[in-house]
């Protein structure tokens, strides 16, 4: 089974999603990261600088105005990273303005649509593959849920190919949830990426779906993203960040320790990039009334500690 065992099992948590301009150079986002990786025992963080387009058609993207983060900014929490001891897995996601998921962004049948959309990602993500590169990341992350371009796989292993160009790590792509076997594209990555928000009682079936998936592809997998909001009923829909039930510390405590438990028999599975830890934190007091995805402060952060502290390294 050496193919799976080119890097060390993940322990990562996710960072800095959704940032405006200098929020990742204040002094409180710092200390995030460092409480991040001391009450986490994280061993690699995931960096989410992210990008924005108008709308599902456009073929603009802005990932240097001011709802983003600056490349000096993104080169100074690497930095920061790396004296912390993590390793780094910079992963620039593209969003929606309008909040609407980026699965949604497709073109249709606009063939010079998709070639204008392509030019723009094509540029964003290859300045970030350069920092990537040059501060010497882990790993790098090509895109993240663009369920609409998957189907693109000339141009996705177009620009793939451009990253490597650029970027000497190991390189990835973040399908989403039931579409492990759905891109094909995976043979010019170094490692399958997921986002794993499966209902708790779907771990069984899922995990020995990916296993034969895992057996075929024979490259790494990990879940990019996991994790589940500290609200009544999120174990059943953890990917649902709208969902409206009730403050429940408890339940995401359970959804974790379940996530744990399903996950560690598998020796083909290489980790997480739990979702997620904000670089603008709430004091730690106030995690018992907060009910979205950040465990600071949540009985689920002990469960994380526990089991990224204890989780052996596999070469």
């Amino acid at each position: 089974m050496s193919t799976y065992n080119t890097f060390s099992y993940i322990k990562g948590v996710t960072w800095g999603f959704m940032s405006p301009r200098g929020a990742w150079e204040t002094k409180s986002a710092k200390q995030s990261l460092k409480l991040m990786a001391k009450k986490t025992g994280a061993d690699t963080v995931v960096l989410a600088p992210t990008a924005y387009q108008a709308n599902e058609k456009s073929t603009v993207i802005d990932y240097t105005g001011e709802g983003t983060v600056s490349p000096e900014e993104v080169v100074s929490i690497i930095e920061l990273s790396h004296s912390l001891g993590l390793r780094v897995i910079l992963k620039p996601i593209l969003n929606i303005k309008s909040g609407l998921w980026r699965a949604f962004i497709d073109m249709g049948s606009d063939e010079q649509a998709w070639k204008e959309w392509f030019a723009s990602y094509e540029e964003f993500i290859l300045d970030f593959a350069r920092i990537a590169e040059s501060t010497h990341c882990f790993m790098f992350c090509a895109g993240c849920e663009m369920i609409g371009t998957e189907k693109r796989e000339a141009e996705w292993r177009a620009l793939l190919q451009k990253i490597r160009g650029v970027y000497s790590g190991y390189l990835t792509y973040n399908t989403d949830k039931y579409r492990e076997e759905k891109v094909d594209f995976w043979d010019a990555v170094d490692a399958v990426s997921a986002s794993g928000y499966y209902a708790i009682n779907e771990w069984p079936e899922q995990l020995s779906r990916i296993a034969r998936f895992v057996e075929q592809v024979k490259k790494p997998f990990f879940f990019m993203e996991a994790g589940c909001p500290s609200r009544e009923g999120s174990a059943m829909e953890p990917y649902n960040w709208e969902h409206k039930g009730r403050l429940s510390l408890s339940e995401q405590k359970k959804y974790y320790q379940t996530m744990f438990d399903s996950t560690d028999p598998y020796p083909w599975f290489k980790g997480f990039g739990l979702w997620d830890w904000p670089a603008e934190l709430y004091p730690e007091s106030k995690g018992k009334e907060n009910d979205d995805y950040c465990i600071f402060g949540k009985p689920a952060c002990n469960v994380v500690k526990k089991y990224y502290t204890k989780k052996k390294e596999s070469a």
